[in-house]
């Protein structure tokens, strides 16, 4: 108030005690009420401008110095924002020799990073350069050692500038400084509380940049410390006592501390019970505090009365943030819908997750062409596909094609935005966008994924845990603002293949009449404790649904055993001639017939097939599109044997087209030699053949196709023709060729290593089978 003082222009009267006319917010401290005073009697300083440049810099200086005290106090981020715009004018009109630069700066400075603090989005670009142009000025005058104060201030600012750009350099500096500074202040000093804050703040980012425990635990320690620091202070000081606490948690959830734990959570409902803590402050806070009950009860134990007020303060703190517009971590949104099925509240866990889902995709549009954007991808696919098996728990099965069908395209999206390195900002420029993308560059790394405790220490704390923890601790990643708008950008402007133009059952049924196909089967993975599915819709009928309990993506027996010996993890060599893969191949088709094929194919029943006169076309096999979630799609499900004993296989009564769900197949014949310029539809192999062996089929395959009947069906007859122990050799097969047929070369055509590579896929989401025909 000092410096104020000096910015009065004479014969001011302002009563600087309390006045008993004028009431404070509840827990406010006087000096708000007295900011209130002054900031009544000198508003009209800021605008006079009788040419006199000083005089309006004091007066603005003066003006914005009280607002930013008031702002502070009661946490009005308009009162922040006017302070900020004050203050920068001031530091423009007031000369750098004059007694209040210094003080200038220092305010601009303090509101600064008060406004990242008390909202956690960054202040406006214009106001950071201004300030950091002016930070040096002053202390290049001065003598000795500089100024403490402003030092300290400038290396929280730098901090705060650096942790969303990655800068590990910048918030190195930061923290030196910060340290340098807090060690020069008296224990009576103010200043003292933010400095420690902004140290927490720096060394938590070092530790997580640089996977450095030591560096992480110091910036938790920081941030306790800081808040200890003592009461009051206003709305900052109880941010600071917030984050505090959010900090005893993380300690108790990386270190299985369960006292630590504790402690944290009664701290975090101290917390909130101060008035003047910030809304979004508030709305992590909460959102922190069901986190940590949950992971207490989940690693400890304890009643359902604890599994309620988890269960309650994550919903509690979804809402706050859905208020403030800001989007709420999606392993807050996956544990609450967990915990709300668990608790017996189907309904709600089945909206929560539908919710998450649309956080998932979200984060993958964001994303999207950058380095976390498949792992996006994968963690949207499993939330599509817990919320597909909850719709059909409830035989909501219209809902859940829906979400299949949303779950289907992430991957592929975020495989081609890769392949095409276009990340966000080069997606809002293609779609008209410049300002937006402008705004995404500036903010270097917005959507970069902060490590986790977990791979900074090695410990066994889940993810899910901390995360949303660390988002509340370090702040606020992407303006919330700027991410609604371009989420609607690119929600405007959806191209086919993006998650957001999921075709819903009358647009499916439509797709299959008009490429002559039969059905759509989704194969849905179950978890733990939940079956798998399939989902069938018929191209003229109602869709229905089939429970399949044997289904799991990586759960157990043979379909375990094939998958792992497929993606190498079981050490076998090279799929097609490694005897362990074989013999799990064999297996998973022996297995996979009566647990899978066969209900699905009841399903199919009415609607016909080879030798059925009751179908549509009794002379013709069943052409089925099939969409194997996850995993799933890595099985050759064409050779899935169709019981103990019998020769018959999928292929014998279904023409079969995979759809692709991101795992690429290596190609034999695609579709544009087949006749279409369109070359996402191909036949390829999932696993290495013989030159001679494709060649085969891809003549056989022209030969086929050439009969009619679509590509499904031409690759169905060759292969069909690679199983016959009786095959003819067309008399129009070139000599070389004929000679592969004849061979006595190990495997032969009809082993199951050789026909059984061979699959038909789609990529497009539009199931126009026919293409390629």
């Amino acid at each position: 108030m000092q410096a104020c003082a000096h910015a009065l222009p004479p014969g001011t009267d302002i009563a600087i005690g309390p006045s008993p006319d004028t009431e404070a917010p509840d827990g406010a401290d006087d000096e708000t009420t007295v900011a209130g005073r002054v900031l009544a009697k000198t508003a009209h300083m800021v605008d006079e401008d009788d040419g006199d440049r000083v005089a309006l810099g004091r007066g603005q200086f003066l003006y914005g110095t009280v607002l930013a005290l008031r702002a502070t106090g009661d946490g009005a981020l308009d009162d922040i924002d006017c302070a900020i715009d004050a203050l920068s004018r001031a530091v423009e009109n007031i000369p750098p020799k004059d007694p209040l630069a210094l003080p200038a700066v220092r305010a601009l400075g303090a509101v600064l990073g008060d406004r990242y603090m008390l909202d956690g989005e960054m202040p406006d670009a214009d106001s950071l350069r201004l300030f950091f142009e002016n930070a040096e000025r002053p202390v290049a005058d001065a003598e000795g050692e500089g100024d403490p104060v402003l030092d300290g201030v400038t290396a929280l600012v730098r901090a705060v500038v650096a942790w969303p750009a990655r800068d590990l350099e910048a918030l190195a500096a930061a923290a030196e400084t910060l340290h340098a500074a807090y060690e020069r202040h008296s224990g009576s000093c103010p200043w003292r509380r933010r400095l420690l804050a902004g140290l927490g703040f720096a060394y938590l980012g070092r530790g997580l940049l640089e996977r450095r425990p030591v560096a992480f635990s110091l910036g938790l320690g920081h941030c306790i410390l800081a808040a200890d620091e003592g009461s009051g202070g206003g709305a900052v000081g109880a941010v600071i006592r917030a984050r505090g606490a959010i900090a005893w948690a993380v300690e108790g959830l990386a270190e299985h501390d369960e006292r630590r734990l504790e402690q944290g959570i009664v701290r975090l409902e101290q917390a909130l019970e101060e008035p003047l803590l910030p809304r979004r402050q508030r709305a992590w806070t909460t959102m922190a505090l069901g986190q940590a009950r949950l992971a207490h009860l989940e690693r400890h134990g304890g009643s359902t009365g604890d599994q309620s007020k988890g269960i309650a303060c994550l919903d509690r703190g979804h809402a706050l943030l859905r208020e403030e517009h800001l989007a709420s971590h999606t392993d807050v949104l996956d544990r609450l819908a967990a915990s709300q099925r668990i608790a017996g509240d189907t309904a709600r866990a089945v909206a929560t997750a539908a919710e998450a889902l649309n956080a998932h995709v979200e984060e993958v549009l964001l994303r999207a062409g950058g380095p976390l954007g498949l792992t996006a991808a994968e963690r949207a696919a499993e939330s599509a596909w817990r919320l597909a098996r909850w719709c059909l728990a409830e035989a909501r099965v219209d809902e859940a094609v829906r979400t299949l069908e949303t779950g289907r395209g992430l991957r592929p999206y975020a495989a081609a935005a890769a392949s095409d390195l276009a990340d966000l900002p080069d997606r809002l420029a293609a779609v008209g966008e410049p300002d937006l993308a402008r705004a995404w560059r500036n903010a270097a790394a917005p959507v970069a994924q902060p490590p986790t405790w977990s791979t900074v220490t090695g410990t066994a704390a889940r993810p899910r845990d901390e995360l949303p923890l660390l988002q509340a601790l370090v702040g606020v990643e992407v303006p919330g603002r700027m991410r609604e708008e371009s989420l609607a950008a690119l929600a405007g402007h959806a191209v086919e293949g993006s998650p957001l133009q999921a075709f819903r059952v009358p647009e499916l049924q439509a797709g299959l009449r008009r490429s002559d196909q039969d059905a759509l089967v989704y194969l849905v993975p179950g978890a733990a404790d939940e079956p798998g599915w399939a989902v069938i819709v018929p191209a003229e009928a109602e869709p229905r649904s089939i429970a399949l309990p044997a289904l799991r993506a990586s759960g157990f027996g043979p379909l375990s055993a094939y998958v792992a010996a497929a993606s190498g993890s079981s050490g076998a060599g090279r799929p097609g001639r490694d005897a362990v893969w074989r013999a799990a191949l064999e297996r998973w088709c022996d297995w996979a017939g009566p647990a899978i094929v066969t209900p699905v194919l009841d399903g199919l029943a009415d609607l016909g097939g080879p030798g059925d006169p009751g179908g549509r076309d009794g002379d013709r096999a069943l052409r089925v599109v099939l969409v194997p979630c996850g995993d799933l799609d890595v099985l050759p499900w064409q050779a899935a044997r169709l019981g103990a004993g019998t020769r018959q296989r999928v292929v014998h009564r279904v023409a079969l087209t995979t759809v692709a769900t991101g795992r690429p197949l290596e190609p034999v014949v695609s579709a544009a030699v087949a006749a279409s310029e369109d070359a996402s539809h191909a036949v390829g192999s999932r696993w290495p053949v013989a030159d001679g062996t494709r060649s085969l089929l891809a003549f056989m395959f022209r030969r086929h196709l050439a009969d009619g009947g679509g590509p499904a069906e031409a690759l169905r007859r060759t292969q069909l023709w690679m199983l016959d122990p009786k095959r003819a050799v067309p008399e129009t097969m070139p000599g070389p060729l004929a000679a592969e047929v004849d061979r006595a070369d190990d495997p032969p055509l009809a082993d199951l290593a050789v026909w059984g590579a061979f699959t038909r896929q789609i990529s497009k989401p539009s199931y126009d089978a026919s293409a390629g025909s």
